[in-house]
């Protein structure tokens, strides 16, 4: 596969990593279905029926044909190679006291298409938000991938910052997983775009919810600035599910899981 021809070359590659790691833990093929790779999932259904990493949360029957997705084993374009030891670098870094007392979020304000919300609020964290209160917020427009000029490890940003922001980009969030290592209490913005195990993450108990719309943002960071105690909490409770779920031996089997369900149908 040329790299330079296909945008989802590293998408692909993560797949034929794990469909190797399947076949050498349960000496099963993967079943021959397609596999949708992009960030809103399949766009034929329910014409046809695919693997995604991601569904639309208004539509939960599509729960049961979403795998886990690529960045559960890498993530060149964001500088991450080994996603499982970045896990570690993230949750190590979440153990050293935060420099900065601020929200942050990093990313790419034009990513997203018009047919999400986050075409519009992507650029309404930086452009609004980020320069309303400054004292409250660090958000920055990063550009595109590890190559970006603003571009923060993720490990970086745990280490320097206090809280943390996550939102959905050009459909699902990548990132979501990556933050639950922190322990670093995260604030969540509401998403339609969801990924299998959003079900078992609530609200109060592993993150603090932000509507999709942002109105209730500075609400949210007022409620972290006076319950400090309880925020941490739920950053440890948020972990305690990471460091459980999010292993090699866990994304095999909630791939087996799907392939038995598709099977039976």
């Amino acid at each position: 596969m040329e790299r330079k021809k296909n945008p989802y070359w590293e998408r692909a590659e993560s797949y034929r990593k794990l469909q190797e790691l399947y076949v050498l833990k349960y000496g099963e093929r993967f079943p021959n279905s397609t596999f949708n790779l992009d960030d809103c999932g399949s766009r034929l259904w329910p014409h046809k029926i695919e693997f995604s990493m991601t569904y639309p949360k208004d539509q939960p029957e599509r729960k049961k044909y979403c795998v886990p997705d690529w960045t559960f084993w890498h993530w060149p374009s964001s500088l991450i190679q080994d996603s499982v030891a970045n896990f570690g670098l993230i949750a190590k870094a979440g153990e050293s006291a935060p420099e900065v007392d601020k929200v942050a979020w990093f990313g790419n304000i034009l990513c997203a298409g018009p047919e999400v919300p986050e075409h519009i609020t992507r650029k309404r964290l930086v452009n609004h938000f980020g320069k309303q209160h400054p004292l409250r917020f660090d958000f920055q427009h990063a550009g595109r991938g590890g190559g970006a000029k603003n571009y923060t490890s993720q490990p970086d940003m745990v280490r320097k910052y206090r809280w943390l922001l996550d939102i959905g980009g050009a459909g699902y969030s990548g990132r979501t997983k990556f933050l639950l290592f922190s322990g670093r209490p995260l604030l969540m913005v509401d998403r339609r775009y969801v990924e299998y195990f959003t079900d078992d993450l609530k609200p109060w108990e592993h993150y603090i919810p932000v509507k999709e719309n942002l109105s209730d943002l500075v609400e949210k960071h007022e409620w972290l600035r006076h319950n400090e105690s309880e925020s941490l909490r739920i950053a440890n409770r948020a972990k305690e599910y990471a460091l459980e779920k999010f292993t090699i031996d866990g994304v095999l089997e909630r791939l087996r899981r799907v392939f038995l369900d598709f099977a039976r149908l």
